[in-house]
């Protein structure tokens, strides 16, 4: 996975003993110098899909959570096309204790309360749907459905 998640060369390596020292390193030394990266972007101009690129790559649980709860403007950051983490974690499965109680607890109410362009289904109805194949799991659904309750 290249492009916009490579998120300067990061998730390029084929070896999972790289991936790992990343990985292991990733609160202490990759969250930091994103951390500067970003500060030192224009007012307005934050438009890294870090956690989307983190999901893509399959990253560990704890690398997701981390960047969630310290980059918190990640949560909230579409890629160029219009995905939101919370829409790569449904579709990809993300279990709630893996992410994604961290996602869905720092996503905007109307990101939540969108129809999926291409599917015309709310976040929650996607996250039923993809299960089946996904292995969503019932506590995802469930605090998805609890945190936009206007569209039940």
């Amino acid at each position: 996975v290249e492009g916009e998640y490579g998120i300067g060369g990061l998730f390029t390596s084929t070896s999972q003993r790289i991936r790992g020292r990343i990985y292991e390193n990733w609160d202490n030394i990759v969250v930091p110098a994103l951390e500067q990266v970003i500060m030192a972007l224009p007012p307005g101009r934050y438009h890294l899909p870090i956690l989307q690129a983190l999901i893509i790559n399959k990253a560990p649980p704890h690398t997701i959570k981390s960047t969630a709860k310290r980059i918190v403007e990640s949560v909230n950051t579409a890629d160029s096309f219009s995905r939101y983490p919370i829409d790569l974690a449904i579709h990809r499965g993300l279990a709630w204790d893996g992410g994604m109680k961290e996602i869905l607890e720092g996503s905007n109410v109307n990101i939540l309360e969108r129809e999926d362009a291409s599917t015309g289904l709310y976040p929650f109805m996607a996250a039923t749907s993809w299960g089946k194949r996904k292995r969503n799991d019932f506590d995802s659904v469930f605090h998805l459905i609890k945190a936009s309750p206007k569209l039940v």
